[in-house]
């Protein structure tokens, strides 16, 4: 593997690829979501929300393919596996949960519902909102779907704050 520094960048032909990625593009990917995640996770607080946005910038230009998104979606998801936890800061599962209102992969539904369950109502309120994302999320298979409304049914049973409840509803 390549060294990878904050000069990583996505190949143009990895983003706008409309055939099956290759082995060695999907290593790309990779190595992009693997370094910018590790900011996003272990990155000083500053350096996390830009983590995040780098993160999220291929979900915003235009020529980004939906096979480049899915397999982008999945790598992300892979690695903000540990994003999730309570062990980890709160900046780091405030930012996760923010980046994953863009996510469409197997695996969005866990992280969602770690959000959702989460002991912050910051965080708590910005999966809600993760999970509203997913009417934007056609990619998504109904039984991802249907985990995400058991999750925010589940939430809104048991939420104590009056605005997290409030976005739940309208998640």
């Amino acid at each position: 593997a390549q060294d990878v520094d904050d000069d990583t960048k996505l190949s143009k032909a990895v983003v706008t690829s409309t055939v099956v990625l290759t082995t060695t593009q999907q290593q790309e990917i990779d190595e992009y979501v693997t370094y910018s995640a590790g900011k996003l996770i272990d990155g000083a607080d500053y350096e996390v929300p830009a983590a995040r946005a780098r993160l999220h910038q291929p979900f915003n230009d235009p020529s980004a393919t939906e096979i480049f998104k899915g397999r982008y979606s999945i790598s992300i998801c892979r690695r903000l596996a540990g994003a999730v936890s309570e062990q980890q800061r709160v900046v780091t599962r405030l930012n996760a949960m923010i980046l994953l209102r863009s996510v469409a992969a197997k695996g969005v539904e866990d992280l969602i519902r770690a959000g959702l369950s989460d002991g912050n109502p910051s965080v708590r309120y910005l999966a809600s909102k993760a999970a509203a994302g997913d009417g934007k999320r056609p990619e998504l298979e109904l039984g991802q779907k249907k985990a995400i409304l058991d999750a925010l049914t589940r939430a809104f049973r048991n939420e104590t704050d009056p605005l997290v409840a409030g976005q739940v509803l309208l998640g």
